[in-house]
């Protein structure tokens, strides 16, 4: 059996082929012939419904077919039909099995989203984008699809295939392919850097005493500092992105239970807005996750995109502002990525969330000489209410913003000029609480 999947997960691979297109590869190779195994499970229930029994035959011979595709070297088309044959298969099946809508499919569609996600990556954007908008465009029009197909006459009511539990099922199924695409994506992260860390220790071992003698009989000790400071770089940058790699989940995840919620309240609006949005922040959160840093004006667009989010999540409970001094060119002063969002993220679910009106986030930025000083505050209940809230709940577990600190504190190391984080407790006339007021300094030669 061993053999077997290494077989097909290997199919089409080569010498010639690069790291990235290997990856693709294998992966296309292992989700065809996952989904033909799911479906074969299908063609089983419905051999005796011939119409049932044939569609289910034709779409498991088209996901097997990709590990052909690739075994041939046309890898394109191999893709091209994973990509298009889930959502076009969820609708045949939903028209024919309920005379519609169908809800217990529509769950589906959220975990399908990561299917050009997985096999184009950011190395692919424009291919992964084209296939984003396909899922989407599929999901748009499956209502009125569905309901233009007859449901089988040997199939007596839609409650058969289409009742709570199967929607439960198929929200469970969805929201696990999201965990696992995530992680996958993890993992990736984790082997490069870990390849990096090899590649330091190489340095170490092999050539760090020859570089050592070469350089002292031509630099003398000047060559030393270079050396340690170039280690002491590659050190750094990779403890920033395991920081990194920490943030993520953290709110993907919030993302997640958001759409889920949608759909169940059978919100077909907002659900669709949602996925979108989500689709386009999750490419922005890795894009953020390999960066060192990035521009101001980048890590605003992640945030707009997040906060308008929670905003649809919490039915626009508050409001938020970007202010940005005008000394500053947030086009290209670059900051740590995704540096505020725990922060923002903070500001929101424990602040403004618990807020009856008029809730305000300001994101403000502003320039300090050799420092850019970054305010993140709300009016909301304040921490000692948050706190007596989240002390009543066992489940919460929030370290987002604590991450965000040992990063931060990354860079008040070798004498630079400091990272500092100061929270402030903001009061009314009244002496009452009004809210949280963050303040972190940034170093501007960080």
């Amino acid at each position: 059996m061993n053999r077997l999947w290494k077989n097909i997960s290997y199919a089409g691979i080569h010498t010639a082929l690069n790291e990235d297109k290997r990856r693709k590869i294998i992966l296309c190779n292992r989700m065809g012939f996952v989904a033909f195994l799911i479906i074969f499970k299908s063609m089983i229930i419905f051999f005796k419904i011939p119409t049932l029994f044939t569609i289910s035959l034709f779409t498991g011979l088209l996901y097997l077919s990709c590990v052909l595709w690739n075994s041939l070297r046309f890898y394109g088309a191999a893709r091209l039909i994973m990509m298009i044959v889930p959502p076009a298969g969820i609708i045949l099946n939903a028209g024919f099995m309920t005379d519609g809508p169908a809800n217990s499919s529509k769950f589906l569609f959220i975990g399908i989203i990561v299917i050009p996600l997985i096999l184009y990556q950011l190395s692919e954007a424009w291919k992964m984008s084209i296939g984003i908008c396909w899922i989407i465009l599929t999901f748009i029009v499956f209502d009125p699809l569905t309901a233009l197909i007859p449901r089988h006459p040997e199939i007596i009511n839609d409650s058969i295939l289409d009742n709570t539990f199967i929607s439960a099922m198929n929200g469970i199924i969805s929201f696990l392919m999201i965990i696992l695409a995530f992680i996958h994506f993890q993992f990736l992260d984790r082997r490069q850097i870990e390849k990096l860390r090899l590649q330091v220790d190489h340095l170490q071992k092999t050539s760090a005493q020859q570089i050592i003698d070469k350089e002292i009989k031509e630099q003398e000790l000047q060559s030393l500092d270079y050396l340690y400071t170039e280690l002491n770089n590659r050190n750094k940058s990779l403890s920033s992105q395991a920081l990194r790699a920490q943030i993520d989940p953290h709110f993907i995840f919030n993302a997640m239970n958001s759409i889920q919620n949608f759909i169940f309240n059978r919100d077909t609006t907002s659900a669709i807005s949602y996925v979108s949005k989500f689709s386009k922040l999750m490419r922005q959160t890795l894009e953020g996750s390999t960066m060192e840093k990035i521009s101001i004006e980048e890590e605003l667009a992640l945030l707009k995109n997040y906060l308008d989010l929670e905003k649809l999540r919490f039915n626009n409970a508050f409001d938020y502002v970007f202010e940005t001094d005008e000394n500053i060119d947030a086009a290209y002063t670059e900051i740590p990525s995704m540096l505020l969002q725990p922060y923002a993220e903070n500001a929101v679910l424990h602040g403004l969330r618990h807020k009856k009106e008029n809730g305000l986030l300001r994101i403000i930025f502003l320039y300090q000489f050799d420092n850019i000083l970054c305010i993140i505050e709300d009016n909301g209940i304040g921490r000692v209410a948050s706190t007596g809230i989240n002390n009543r709940r066992e489940n919460h577990h929030s370290k987002g913003s604590s991450v965000t600190a040992n990063r931060l504190a990354l860079l008040s190391k070798d004498g630079q000029a400091g990272a500092r984080i100061l929270y402030l407790d903001l009061k009314d006339e009244a002496g009452n609480p009004a809210g949280t007021r963050v303040e972190i300094t940034i170093p501007l030669a960080y």
